[in-house]
């Protein structure tokens, strides 16, 4: 740099102002372009240009290409141009106070009510709404709206990275900058406290509108509208907005009285979640809760600064206030974001509904044991004569669609057969399970302590007794589909006088089995992820009859009550809700393991179908066909070792997805999951038995707890 200074105009000059600010290089882009930048500063008439000079600005400042001049050790670039902006600020006056001058009028001649009411607030009624605004906010570029602050700060930080520079800035640029920007006068500060108090008005109105919709009324019908908290709130944050700010407040004020109604409003909100496991629940109105309670933390904070308590850091308040608006400003075009905050309650909801028939599952004593695999077994003698009507299927050479529709009647009725009968397939337990486990993780985490304080004894004897659980299903499975296969084929040899599978069909469908020379196990992780999407499916289904209040609605029914009676018709609503989820992840699972190989003939997707128990069938039928020189030689060994690791992935990737999502949605942590993990293994060297054999009565196991 220079040894003198040069006057204003003087440095003003190209020339001048690149070497006074980038001697090392002076051709420079970085101070070129904020020479010009700086030079046209004052020149333009309209707001409108005005605010563009301002983005483009912005947009210098968080420009991270090419090199800065003057830029230390491994500072950021964009620190780098700030602190060159503001050296350049400090030694021209004239430019520092028509930006002052700028930034004032952006505030005062701007509307900051949407700022306050729906930056980062969704502002939409419904969920759809609100997904296909940001869809179009993303994909379009916004209409210019020189009065409304809020589309300035979205134009001044428009994307993810600028607004973590800015939230990372360092507390002496933050300083300079705000010194150099902010306007001496009173002025915008009247103005934006003005606008929040309209935003507070606004606020109040709309929480209003949403705590007395119909899905909220219909939750909280022991609340008269006299007593509702919501109806109240509009008139209490009006009351406030009227007052101006005092050192102290009495227990009556209208400060103290609008927080009192927000908190009521907070306990009614909370009283509707606690209903959801009775009601059930939909998207519309995850949306509505989660909207309701972001409203009322942006009013409180609104209120927080138009009747600050005694004694509260009103001004690093502010600095935390503006950068949620900035960082609201960018997640409010995001849909993922929108989905991650509203789908939590709703996920949490349907894993809970899958995981009621989870614990169903789980047996204590070895009496339960003795009966899941006694079930297990009536579910494999279904699945065989399941398995011919496949190969018979197959051979009518129908089309491909008419083929998989026609086989996913035949899963399905089988399935349901099961069902009703009170039958168990073995891999359709995994994710049930896993949903029940993550529940009692949920409820062992969320106890206020920290993990490694928590006894997870119970916790350890849950997993415990859903591995042996699942072990005894799978027993039951396989210990019958194959004498019930090898029936069939007995049936068959002495109706026909030959195998039900010839030579060449035979080797070919042992070939589909083989781990090492097909794409066996592959296609029995894609069934896993079958079997935890019907789970999932089968607890949305279920949530939405308890929506819709399916139940109630049969047993009410007229054409219901008149056919059956007024006795039994209550009884058919009850006996649907027992059996609506069951049924539903049933079919929906037969529809995919039908229907997954036609997408992939239409689509040329390498994707198959691979379940242990059809596939233990299956290669029984080819064994019968082969003769016992086959079925003793590596092949067939090899072929039945890919069986069992076909079922490994069935249960491994099911219970893994299923428990994956259910820990996600329960919010539970992964140090909790770490220190459960280290139990278990704790526990299996200690005792490994406990994973395979059930003890003979419930007391002679650790207690399991409450799940």
């Amino acid at each position: 740099m220079n040894a003198l200074p040069l006057s204003v105009p003087l440095l003003l000059e190209s020339g001048n102002f690149v070497t006074r600010f980038s001697a090392a290089d002076p051709r420079n882009h970085c101070a070129v372009v904020l020479h010009r930048l700086l030079a046209s500063l004052g020149t333009h008439d309209t707001l409108e240009l005005k605010l563009e000079w301002l983005e483009d600005l912005a947009g210098w400042v968080h420009h991270t290409r090419g090199a800065v001049p003057g830029r230390e050790g491994k500072e950021s670039k964009p620190n780098a141009r700030l602190r060159l902006l503001l050296d350049a600020l400090d030694e021209l006056p004239e430019q520092k106070e028509m930006l002052r001058a700028l930034c004032r009028q952006a505030v005062v001649e701007t509307d900051g009510v949407r700022l306050f009411t729906d930056t980062g607030v969704p502002s939409s009624h419904g969920f759809l709404t609100e997904a296909l605004d940001r869809i179009s906010r993303s994909v379009l570029p916004d209409p210019p709206d020189v009065g409304d602050l809020d589309r300035l700060m979205q134009r001044l930080f428009p994307t993810p990275a600028s607004v973590k520079w800015f939230e990372n800035l360092p507390e002496t640029l933050t300083a300079r900058l705000w010194f150099a920007v902010l306007p001496r006068d009173e002025g915008p500060a009247l103005r934006l406290k003005r606008s929040m108090r309209e935003a507070a008005i606004v606020l109040a109105t709309r929480i209003a509108a949403h705590g007395v919709s119909n899905e909220l009324r219909e939750r909280t019908r022991q609340h008269s509208l006299d007593t509702n908290p919501f109806m109240a709130l509009a008139p209490s944050v009006r009351a406030v907005a009227r007052e101006e700010a005092t050192s102290e407040v009495e227990v009556s004020s209208p400060v103290m009285v609008c927080r009192e109604t927000l908190a009521a409003c907070r306990r009614l909100s909370r009283e509707v979640v606690a209903s959801l496991d009775q009601t059930g629940i939909s998207l519309e109105l995850v949306y509505r809760l989660e909207l309701i309670n972001r409203q009322l933390d942006r009013l409180y904070t609104l209120l927080a600064f138009l009747a600050p308590a005694t004694g509260s850091p009103v001004a690093g308040g502010w600095q935390r206030f503006m950068q949620t608006l900035i960082r609201g400003g960018v997640r409010d075009k995001s849909v993922l974001e929108l989905w991650r905050t509203n789908s939590r309650l709703l996920a949490r909801r349907i894993i809970d509904r899958a995981g009621h028939g989870g614990e169903h599952y789980i047996t204590r004593t070895r009496e339960e044991w003795h009966q899941m695999v006694t079930s297990a077994a009536g579910g494999g003698a279904v699945v065989a004569p399941m398995a011919l009507l496949k190969f018979l299927i197959g051979w009518a050479k129908m089309a491909p669609l008419m083929e998989g529709l026609v086989t996913a009647l035949n899963y399905g009725g089988g399935f349901v057969a099961m069902h009703f009968l009170g039958m168990t397939l073995a891999t359709k337990q995994p994710s049930m399970t896993a949903a029940s486990l993550a529940k009692a993780i949920s409820d062992t985490s969320q106890q206020g302590q920290q993990p490694q304080a928590v006894d997870l004894g119970p916790l350890v004897e849950m997993v415990a007794r859903t591995v042996r659980s699942q072990l005894g299903a799978l027993i039951g499975n396989l210990g019958m589909v194959v004498p019930a296969t090898l029936a069939i084929e007995g049936l068959v040899k002495l109706s026909t006088g030959h195998p039900l599978l010839d030579v060449e069909y035979a080797q070919k469908t042992m070939q589909s089995l083989d781990p090492i020379g097909s794409a066996s196990l592959f296609y029995a992780a894609v069934t896993g992820g079958c079997l935890w999407l019907s789970s999932l499916f089968a607890g949305a289904v279920e949530n939405w009859a308890v929506v819709r209040r399916l139940p109630q609605s049969i047993a009410s029914n007229h054409w219901a009550r008149r056919l059956l009676g007024p006795q039994r018709a209550p009884r058919l609503g009850q006996w649907f809700e027992k059996h609506v989820g069951a049924v539903s992840g049933y079919l929906a699972l037969a529809t995919m393991l039908a229907l997954t190989p036609v997408f992939a003939t239409f689509s040329g997707l390498p994707l198959g179908i691979r379940h242990i128990t059809f596939s233990a069938a299956q290669l029984t039928f080819s064994g019968a066909a082969l003769g016992l020189d086959v079925v003793s030689g590596p092949v067939f060994i090899r072929c039945m070792v890919g069986v069992l690791l076909i079922g490994s992935l069935n249960f491994g990737v099911s219970f893994a997805l299923a428990m994956w999502v259910a820990l996600r949605a329960k919010e539970v942590g992964g140090l909790a999951e770490l220190h459960l993990l280290k139990a278990i293994w704790t526990r299996f060297k200690a005792a490994p038995l406990d994973f395979f054999r059930a003890p003979k009565s419930e007391s002679d196991a650790p207690a399991a707890g409450h799940h």
